[in-house]
């Protein structure tokens, strides 16, 4: 039995007929005699196709109407499920035929065969055999350029797995070359050659050079010839695997017309420096809302010989949640996988920059291997409006309004009684900078000048936030009065894509009541509102407090010593100890007494101790402060020193001038 080597190694084998027919030889059944184009076909299941042509004979003295099938249906198809075939009376009627076969196909037993109604007239046995040994280089991992094309016909119709596409080179114009990235190293043992099927020959490869790269630049031819005019499938055999190859390079020096077209070229090989799973992509949804679940999509990849169980999940910031999911992808595929997230729940925005997160998708193999890719997304999770007395997006009057229960205000907006939220006097203007960001940051209002917001509060204190930024450029400070106080100061800048919330707390009274919120820059300069949102619960002020006594405490570490004088050499000698400052003073000063000088009984020596102290000075309170102290002590080579212990007192001090 022939073996082909490829990716799974699954080959279909059809034995040929030679005329041989189910049923009675020369009897009433037997009317419709079935040959294939060749001898075997076989069918690799990472290829996933094969062509060939069936001839039917008719034997009968009438006209017969049959069917061609493949069973059992589905992994393995036919081109047309049931293929009807009108044969006339001693006629050879050649029908063409596609086979594909799933990339999971089962191992087992198929059968290709003609019949009348119900009655099999002739069929032949085919079988779905799997030899792990090598493989295809997946179409997904491929890529490939050519030097030159016809129309759209374009060189990455040749690796897209669809035998319907071809790449064709410009027309009259030999040699032409193609040249195939594989997405990782392989030692190749032969070239798949899928010409056209489209019932022409014009650009069949007739005569061909393959060359391969283990570096991508240089090449080495490894196989010249030539492959015979037909639809049906060739290969380029090589006597020894090319080893290392990273591109395969098919140079054309004839072919019909003196062109080039190729409906697929499949590199077959053993995988040397593949990843068996990949994430190659994350894409999570714009309006992504806090406490909310969505699905991130990962598309992950399985580059391994067959069926492979993968786990699919997302990196993601403390306090997300996560559930991954274990899916098997087929062999040389990839499969978008969602994964349920759940970014935390966001009660009230808090003050300050909010930054955009960024989610990472992994895919990871069940039994361990290489893997390959970690796509990121970057995220900005919005408040969740069901949970506010108000949720306002900010913008034109077109703008996208988000959707969860936000509500647009633009400068249309004009207060009237029935509104919760309007414009009182000059309007601002809005402005919708597009999409590229998610909706609520994708519009704004802005003005130079003061514009004034009425917002209806309901009874008690509402904690209000609002939300300043610009997807596109830089946004200045946003200054918010009401009721003669400054309930937002000028705040920093903020870079274009950079969003904070600014809060505060509005009191509707006992029954509620419209507040004013005046809007302005600093100094005049542009402001932009985003977003605002009224908290529904009701705050109180609580009081709590504590007293803090007056302090100064300074704590000295263990006593310093120098060792050994040495007498007769000149010497600087260094030592040192530590205080602890504790200080409740608006500042602190601290000093050390001196000149002092080292002395043994009698007798002193020649120069003073110095003394250094890391820091001296505090300007705001300090707790358990570690400040060192270094002493250092010169002795000259002609200095006279008596036996015994030199030392001497040094005094520090710790004062403030605002207790």
């Amino acid at each position: 039995m022939r073996r082909v080597i490829g990716f799974t190694a699954l080959s279909l084998a059809v034995a040929a007929l030679h005329g041989t027919a189910v049923g009675l030889p020369g009897g009433e059944d037997d009317r419709v005699q079935l040959a294939p184009s060749v001898d075997r076909l076989e069918i690799l299941r990472c290829i996933g196709f094969e062509q060939l042509r069936v001839s039917l004979r008719n034997t009968t003295a009438d006209h017969q109407y049959g069917d061609l099938f493949l069973k059992p249906t589905g992994p393995l198809q036919p081109s047309r499920r049931q293929w009807s075939s009108y044969t006339p009376v001693g006629a050879d009627v050649a029908t063409p035929i596609q086979v594909r076969v799933a990339p999971d196909a089962r191992v087992g037993d198929y059968e290709l065969g003609y019949q009348l109604g119900d009655k099999v007239q002739a069929s032949t046995p085919v079988k779905v055999v799997s030899d792990p040994a090598a493989q295809c280089v997946p179409y997904g991992r491929m890529t490939a350029t050519a030097t030159s094309l016809q129309g759209s016909d374009d060189a990455s119709k040749a690796v897209d797995g669809d035998p319907a596409t071809i790449w064709r080179s410009a027309a009259g114009s030999l040699p032409q070359s193609i040249t195939l990235d594989l997405g990782g190293v392989y030692d190749i043992t032969e070239l798949r050659y899928q010409p056209r099927f489209d019932g022409l020959l014009n650009g069949h490869i007739n005569a061909y050079t393959m060359a391969v790269s283990t570096n991508g630049t240089t090449f080495t031819d490894v196989r010249t010839s030539t492959w015979g005019a037909s639809e049906l499938m060739k290969t380029a055999k090589l006597t020894t695997p090319a080893r290392g190859v990273r591109k395969i390079r098919l140079t054309i020096t004839g072919g019909r017309n003196n062109f080039a077209a190729a409906a697929e070229l499949i590199p077959i090989g053993v995988p040397v420096d593949v990843p068996a799973a990949s994430a190659s992509a994350i894409a999570v949804p714009n309006d992504l809302f806090a406490g909310q679940p969505v699905n991130a999509t990962v598309t992950a990849g399985n580059w391994t010989n067959d069926p492979l169980e993968v786990d699919v999940s997302v990196d993601a910031p403390a306090g997300w949640t996560v559930k991954p999911v274990r899916v098997t992808i087929a062999p040389g595929r990839t499969l978008p996988v969602s994964v349920p997230v759940t970014p935390p729940a966001m009660p009230f925005p808090e003050p300050g920059v909010q930054p955009e997160v960024t989610l990472t998708g992994r895919a990871a193999p069940v039994g361990g291997g290489q893997v390959e890719g970690a796509p990121t997304a970057t995220v900005w999770v919005k408040p969740d409006a069901p949970v506010f007395e108000q949720a306002r997006d900010f913008g034109t009057p077109s703008s996208v309004v988000i959707i969860g229960g936000w509500t647009r205000v633009s400068p249309a907006d004009v207060w009237n009684a029935g509104l919760t939220a309007g414009w009182v006097g000059a309007t601002p203007t809005g402005r919708d900078r597009g999409a590229g960001s998610d909706a609520l940051r994708r519009d704004h209002v802005y003005a130079s000048a003061e514009r004034t917001l009425r917002v209806s509060v309901p009874p008690g204190k509402h904690r209000v936030a609002l939300l300043r930024g610009d997807v596109t450029a830089a946004t200045g400070s946003l200054i918010v009065r009401s009721d003669g106080r400054t309930l937002v100061g000028p705040g920093a800048a903020l870079k274009a894509r950079e969003f904070a919330w600014e809060r505060f707390v509005l009191d509707g009274g006992a029954g509620g009541r419209p507040v004013d919120l005046t809007l302005s820059g600093d100094a005049g300069a542009e402001w932009k509102l985003a977003a605002l949102v009224l908290d529904r619960a009701v705050v109180e002020d609580g009081t709590a407090g504590g007293t803090v006594p007056a302090t100064l405490s300074l704590a000295l570490g263990a006593p310093a010593t120098f060792g050994t004088f040495v007498p007769g050499r000149d010497a600087t000698y260094d030592t040192s100890t530590t205080a602890t400052v504790i200080s409740t003073a608006g500042d602190a000063t601290l000093t050390a007494s001196g000149p002092v000088t080292l002395r043994n009984g009698a007798f002193s020596l020649a120069r003073p101790l110095a003394v250094t102290l890391s820091k001296a000075a505090w300007t705001a309170p300090a707790s358990n402060d570690e400040v060192t102290v270094g002493f250092r002590q010169a002795i000259g080579a002609e200095e006279p020193l008596r036996s015994g212990t030199y030392s001497g007192a040094v005094t520090l001090t710790l004062s403030t001038t605002t207790p």
